[in-house]
């Protein structure tokens, strides 16, 4: 966004943690593929790679999670009406 952009926003409520810039892969996806993709993103962790994240919108670096990361954000959705 934008400094402008930015300057428009207007917080209606706040969540705890959640992971941001998310990868995600559909049911079936082949597991070695998703298991080399998976070290190959953590790998930017390390502090030889870390250089390449600045190139990926920023991120401070890569966690492996699952939906549960997104159950109070969820929840947080349905209160305000934005999800059923």
């Amino acid at each position: 966004m934008t400094p402008n952009q930015q300057a428009e926003i207007r917080w209606i409520a706040e969540s705890e943690q959640i992971p941001s810039h998310t990868v995600i892969a559909r049911k079936g996806f082949d597991e070695d593929l998703k298991a080399r993709f998976i070290a190959a993103m953590m790998k930017l962790n390390e502090p030889d790679y870390r250089a390449y994240l600045k190139y990926v919108y920023g991120p401070d670096g890569y966690v492996v999670t699952d939906n549960s990361a997104f159950t109070n954000l969820e929840a947080l959705a349905k209160t305000y009406g934005f999800i059923d």
